[in-house]
């Protein structure tokens, strides 16, 4: 992508023409992304600058040397890792005028790839449907080493095994259930995904997740789609207003939640969370579990009548 961007903006010569700068370059002299900038060539057009490799050490540097571009100053093209909503030169970006931010997001790998990737590692037998799909749903976190490491061990662990592997010898082979795996059990709440959402139950009760840690983030959840409900407007406008703004895939499933809940629903949804909430924190011995699940799937219900 960043070879196709600036090869668009150098007029397709490529990214010989480019000048290209590092963030430690540009962090230890901030004035060098200013003055590359503002650089003239001796073959006319505007030049293009590459800064590779930038965090939110830079982000002062690039803040600076953008605030009084011109049109026939140069153009900046910034190649940045993960940065999280809160980072500083993603801000600068959102949030700028004449410039923009774009989010690239890998595929997560499906049912299909991975159980060919478990032949190639030497499992000959692979996994039960079963298995795939609890593979399937833990792998979507994981980046691309922490995958191949995983795909080795559960290998490793049937490397005998006579028939495929089933979802009871794959489980305690994948990374415990973390913020994620909670977030997705919201997000298929909130999308009236009831079946699913009982099943991602199961598998954060197994791992330990506390049940008031699960109404804790329904609450935000659905507190952040009441807000953004409250102001007006189509679920476009809705999601425009979300601080941290979602991108990507995230954008793509807020706008699904929000065309499917009015702002009566959001109200009651709230309500009903915190007070289960508020039972769960009551002195008393109670089915903690059982309570949040009818919490849970009575808004997963609410969401399918939405």
């Amino acid at each position: 992508m960043r070879r196709r961007l600036v090869a668009a903006l150098s007029d397709g010569s490529g990214e010989g023409t480019v000048t290209r700068l590092v963030a430690a370059e540009v962090r230890r002299d901030p004035a060098v992304l200013y003055d590359a900038l503002r650089a003239r060539s001796f073959f006319g057009g505007r030049p293009v600058v590459l800064l590779e490799g930038a965090g939110d050490g830079a982000a002062a540097a690039v803040s600076e040397a953008v605030a009084t571009l011109t049109r026939e100053d140069g153009v900046l093209v910034v190649e940045a890792g993960s940065l999280p909503p809160k980072s500083s030169l993603r801000k600068t970006f959102e949030q700028g005028k004449h410039i923009a931010a774009l989010g690239l997001y890998p595929d997560a790998p499906d049912m299909a790839s991975l159980d060919a990737a478990l032949q190639q590692a030497g499992l000959r037998h692979g996994l039960t449907d079963e298995a795939l799909a609890e593979l399937e749903v833990r792998v979507a976190e994981l980046d691309r080493g922490s995958l191949a490491r995983l795909i080795e061990r559960i290998a490793l662990f049937g490397l005998n095994a006579d028939v495929p592997l089933s979802a009871i010898d794959v489980i305690p082979l994948l990374p415990a259930a973390g913020e994620a795996e909670t977030d997705r059990l919201i997000e298929a709440v909130a999308r009236g995904q009831v079946a699913e959402a009982g099943r991602r139950l199961r598998r954060l009760e197994a791992g330990g997740v506390q049940a008031v840690t699960l109404m804790i983030h329904a609450g935000r959840h659905f507190r952040q789609l009441f807000m953004a409900v409250s102001a007006g407007g189509g679920p476009e406008q809705a999601v425009e207003r979300m601080r941290p703004r979602p991108v990507g895939p995230r954008r793509t499933q807020m706008l699904d939640q929000l065309g499917r809940w009015s702002l009566p629903r959001l109200e009651q949804a709230v309500r009903l969370v915190q007070e289960t909430d508020r039972t769960l924190r009551s002195p008393g011995a109670r089915p903690d579990y059982a309570i949040a699940e009818r919490c849970l799937i009575r808004l997963a219900m609410l969401a399918r009548r939405g």
